[in-house]
């Protein structure tokens, strides 16, 4: 009787098949990864416009605003608040609250009545104006050469 040679290894078809496979999940998770850095930019945004409004509604209810060595100050239901950067966050401390997150930096200034916030965040600058007081005109704290990207009033 004869026995047939065993042969070890694999046909063509199947290497064919397994680079196949391959192939599909290579595709599969680069088109995940892309969805996912969408997300993640989209995300900032709405972050962004979300910790303004926010913002907004804190100062919009305080009293007595300065800035002093790059901080916000405020009084807020008759107890003293600040927002500070801590490591790469914009926090309202007394206590811990993370207003805005994976930012590079952050600066207040005051120009008159007008208290501006810019921040960077991966290399790009993203800049605000605070008007504060009822008669406040927007033109009245407009900053020179600087495009601002974020614009919103408090009415006291």
């Amino acid at each position: 009787m004869k026995f047939m040679k065993q042969e070890q290894g694999f046909t063509m078809i199947e290497a064919l098949l397994s680079l196949l496979c391959a192939a599909v999940f290579c595709i599969v998770l680069s088109q995940t990864a892309l969805i996912i850095v969408k997300s993640t930019r989209v995300n900032h945004e709405a972050e962004d416009i979300l910790a303004i409004k926010q913002l907004q509604l804190i100062l919009a209810q305080s009293k007595s605003i300065r800035i002093i060595q790059n901080e916000l100050h405020f009084i807020y239901h008759q107890e003293d608040f600040y927002f500070t950067q801590y490591k790469n966050a914009l926090v309202k401390r007394k206590g811990f609250e993370v207003i805005l997150q994976d930012i590079d930096s952050v600066r207040f200034t005051r120009s008159g009545s007008c208290y501006h916030m810019s921040y960077e965040r991966n290399h790009q600058k993203k800049d605000g104006l605070i008007l504060t007081g009822i008669s406040m005109i927007k033109t009245a704290c407009a900053m020179d050469g600087v495009e601002t990207m974020l614009l919103f009033m408090l009415n006291l």
